[in-house]
């Protein structure tokens, strides 16, 4: 596989997670089974963070990128050079550390909201009386 394929194959994976991290809410919010996914797929990034690691897509992506041809006209590939800017934000780690932080925060307690609710109806029609 040439490696600007392999790299524009890795900013798209990072690209799905980041949207499904943002944008998960709206198939998780009536798709109880999804919404731990989300969770975790927002509470990874963190364990990162904290262990003081990047992503390992990241890793797999510079290191893709080491062995790919500086021969191509696209350093890393046309879909890398166009999504990279959304994906790689130039903002400090811990801002996005703390914004994660929140999105994280936001949503298990959403959900919890959401599960209590819905436990709550389940077992409702058990307590009624004769």
């Amino acid at each position: 596989m040439p490696w600007n394929v392999m790299v524009d194959i890795v900013v798209i994976i990072h690209a799905v997670w980041i949207a499904v991290a943002l944008l998960g809410p709206f198939l998780a919010l009536r798709r109880p089974r999804l919404r731990a996914v989300h969770l975790v797929v927002i509470f990874i990034p963190l364990v990162f963070v904290a262990l003081g690691m990047y992503c390992p897509l990241t890793y797999l992506e510079t290191w893709s990128r080491f062995r790919q041809s500086p021969a191509v006209a696209y350093p890393g590939g046309f879909i890398a050079k166009h999504l990279e800017k959304w994906i790689y934000l130039d903002f400090p780690i811990q801002v996005l550390a703390t914004a994660n932080l929140a999105w994280l925060a936001l949503w298990t307690t959403v959900y919890a909201r959401l599960w209590r609710k819905e436990n709550k109806r389940d077992t409702s029609h058990f307590s009624a009386g004769p």
